[in-house]
């Protein structure tokens, strides 16, 4: 574990995963990298959004990335404030927004 991050574990859809891997192909940034760019560029529209946990929504990858500790603690405080939220759900909710959005890269704003 890299010192002072915490670890947080989601599933993706086959479509976003690809949209990130071809990001990452074009740009040359990690996968993780762009988990981790694309989790701040959504985390101030979070309100705004449906975080609550959907079982069927095609999302069968199971990623991992390692995150710093505030934003862990935000995932996890919006999870605590939405019903039937996990922070893993969110986690996934926020990449699929920005993914969508095409904000997950700092020049794609």
């Amino acid at each position: 574990m890299p010192p002072n991050k915490q670890l947080l574990r989601f599933k993706l859809c086959d479509e976003t995963l690809q949209s990130i891997e071809d990001a990452s192909n074009r740009t040359h940034i990690s996968k993780s990298e762009i988990f981790r760019l694309a989790l701040t560029s959504a985390l101030p529209q979070a309100q705004t959004l449906d975080l609550t946990s959907k079982k069927s929504i095609g999302a069968t990858r199971y990623c991992n990335v390692y995150v710093e500790p505030s934003t862990y603690q935000q995932i996890q405080h919006l999870a605590e404030s939405t019903p039937t939220a996990k922070p893993g759900s969110v986690a996934r909710g926020l990449i699929e927004y920005s993914v969508a959005t095409n904000t997950f890269l700092p020049n794609s704003q």
